[in-house]
């Protein structure tokens, strides 16, 4: 029925009482701090171990990618030089229209190029030149307007230069020409 408990008659003195409470307080949270990193050691195993699988997994697909890179390069390269045989192709069928034979004086201005100078640029008219282009060395410049000098006349100059933030000098020359 009904149960009567008797107070406890604690004779150990009130230091000793408080030590021991402290220590179970101490081991306890000492347990608990231990049952927390069980439990997260879990997850950062697990982390750890799909990271390390996600690092095997990136650098196979790196040495997949190094070969499609190479193929994007040499599509690049591909595109630019169909796209100036186009413009070619379609600036020899506009100067023939136009009652002018371009090919001599194309071979003969591929001929006077320095090495390092690339043509962006060539407009033929009856009796005038003009052409821009881009190089790294100014001397190239001054190689390239005196050969044009020599093989289409004095009447093409120099119009103007400047070099840019990427380096290069960009140049036009253009002028009044014979054409042979």
């Amino acid at each position: 029925m009904h149960s009567h408990t008797a107070p406890r008659l604690n004779l150990l003195p009130p230091a000793y009482v408080a030590e021991r409470r402290r220590r179970r307080k101490v081991t306890a949270f000492f347990l608990s701090c231990l049952l927390l990193a069980a439990l997260l050691a879990l997850p950062a195993g697990r982390f750890h171990q799909e990271a390390t699988q996600l690092r095997r997994e990136q650098e196979a697909l790196a040495g997949k990618l190094t070969p499609l890179r190479a193929l994007a390069a040499a599509r690049q390269k591909l595109q630019a030089e169909t796209e100036r045989a186009e413009k070619r192709e379609a600036f020899l069928l506009q100067k023939q229209e136009e009652g002018l034979n371009p090919l001599p004086h194309l071979a003969a201005l591929e001929a006077l190029l320095p090495p390092g100078v690339t043509l962006a640029s060539l407009s033929l008219e009856k009796n005038a030149l003009s052409l821009t282009g881009t190089t790294l060395e100014p001397q190239e410049v001054a190689v390239l307007l005196a050969n044009v000098q020599a093989t289409f006349g004095s009447g093409v100059r120099l119009q103007g230069w400047e070099r840019r933030e990427d380096g290069r000098y960009y140049f036009e020359l253009g002028g009044e020409a014979r054409f042979k």
